[in-house]
């Protein structure tokens, strides 16, 4: 449980600095939408102000990283995984269940504080996945994840100069997942792990796409009132989250068998040239002949 509560303390320090950012009102002219008229579900339930499945949706986030935490728990307790590995597995999904949380808020309260921390917690999200792949591939370097943290909260305030600051800042940070994922399968070459990486892109992108058409798929199709593009968006997201950690769960065993080759090749290695120095050869049959014969009987 040490590294879980290091990996809750590295979401949680950061995530309060927003918090008290956000709540100075020192980002109100960010470019951000609140109202349910920017929603194309209404809030059909009779007596309740939000909307059923735009709202049910988040408790996915908050499910599903949880379940992962449990299950990074499970692997260590087996010795499945190690280390960095370890705590990138439990940082990941404790920020989808925080992410989770705070989309909850947003939808429920539509007050300017909580869609500026979902619009805010997004960037860093996706920020681990770069962090993520340049551990894989360099070795973990606290000041390097560090750094990339703080460009990525800082990219936020691009918001503050243009309207479009943030999707400028998202999409950026989009395209550094996608590298940090690829750089990582440069380095360890997992069989089955790119159907993963493939599957995150196509959920990446149905994220984006289907919350743009929230209100034009509702004015085509009745049903897209209810099971709004927003609604659809969420579960692309949640699908998207899945397929990121079969992709690095894929990666991390393969890295695992890897560094077990490599320890059994410079043991052999060693064990060879011992030999070769001594004058033996890899025969084992003709070693057996050549050894000297010991008299076993005293």
């Amino acid at each position: 449980m040490e590294t879980f509560t290091t990996s809750a303390i590295s979401i949680l320090v950061p995530f309060s600095s927003m918090l008290i950012l956000a709540s100075s009102g020192f980002l109100d002219k960010v470019e951000h939408e609140i109202g349910l008229q920017y929603y194309a579900e209404p809030a059909w339930i009779p007596f309740f102000s939000f909307m059923p499945f735009n709202t049910l949706i988040n408790f996915a986030y908050i499910g599903y990283g949880l379940y992962w935490c449990i299950l990074t728990k499970v692997s260590v307790d087996h010795g499945i995984l190690k280390e960095k590995d370890i705590f990138m597995f439990y940082t990941f999904n404790f920020m989808c269940t925080v992410y989770g949380f705070v989309q909850l808020m947003r939808i429920i309260t539509q007050t300017t504080f909580w869609a500026i921390m979902d619009q805010w917690c997004t960037l860093p999200f996706f920020s681990l996945l770069f962090i993520w792949g340049l551990y894989y591939q360099h070795g973990w370097s606290t000041s390097r994840a560090g750094a990339i943290v703080l460009i990525s909260l800082m990219s936020y305030f691009l918001s503050l100069q243009y309207k479009i600051g943030f999707e400028i800042a998202l999409g950026l940070h989009i395209i550094a997942a996608i590298i940090g994922a690829y750089i990582a399968y440069q380095k360890h070459r997992a069989a089955d792990c790119m159907t993963s990486f493939y599957l995150a892109i196509t959920f990446c992108f149905g994220f984006v796409v289907l919350k743009l058409l929230d209100h034009y798929l509702a004015d085509i199709f009745i049903v897209f009132r209810y099971t709004s593009g927003h609604f659809l968006s969420k579960i692309c997201d949640v699908a998207q989250i899945a397929c990121v950690n079969n992709f690095f769960f894929d990666l991390t065993l393969q890295k695992e068998a890897d560094f077990s080759h490599e320890e059994k090749k410079k043991y052999f290695e060693k064990y060879d040239n011992e030999y070769f120095q001594k004058g033996f050869t890899n025969d084992i049959m003709f070693e057996i002949v050549r050894r000297p014969k010991t008299n076993l009987i005293n």
